[in-house]
Order: structure tokens, then C-alpha cells, then sequence
């Protein structure tokens, strides 16, 4: 099977709100919504169509469907500093 590059969906939905804390109130209820209305992360991530995404979260669809075409840069941490995620959509 190929290898697939998954990016943690509380990432995503702090990356895209643009919030420096994964665990803030705006993004716990964000997480919560498409988990409770979608299934698993990993179904959010890999499986659930992206037109469903959308209905819940229309940033969040458009990020996880760059993940899923590879149009991500990953630039690594090191020395205390996490890694980033660039998107190019």
C-alpha cells in the first residue's frame, strides 16, 4: 500500500484558524464537530469525502485535501522548535 503523510486533524484545524494552542476552546469544539459528525480521525483525514468535510468546515476540507495530494511542504524541527507544515493551496 503507499506510504500516506498524515498531519494531526488538531493541526489542521489550529493551522487553519490560525491559533497557537492546539488545546483553545475554538479549536477543541472545531475537533470535536467533525469527529462527532464524521467518525474517527482517521477517517476525517484519509476516507470522508472532502464535499463532507466542507459542510462542516470549508478551510479544514481545504487543507486535508491538500494532504491528500501531496501539495504540503513539512520543514523539520530540531533544538526545541516543532516542525512546520506549509500548504499551497
Amino acid at each position: 500500500p503507499p506510504y500516506i503523510n498524515a498531519v494531526p486533524l488538531i493541526d489542521i484545524i489550529r493551522s487553519v484558524k490560525n491559533i497557537k494552542s492546539t488545546s483553545s476552546v475554538t479549536v477543541l469544539n472545531a475537533y470535536n464537530k467533525l469527529i462527532n459528525e464524521l467518525g474517527t480521525e482517521f477517517d476525517v483525514i484519509i476516507e470522508v469525502p472532502i464535499e463532507e468535510i466542507k459542510k462542516l468546515d470549508e478551510g479544514v476540507a481545504t487543507v486535508i485535501e491538500a494532504i491528500r495530494e501531496n501539495k504540503v511542504e513539512y520543514t523539520p524541527g530540531g533544538g526545541g522548535i516543532y516542525g512546520q507544515i506549509q500548504f499551497s493551496v
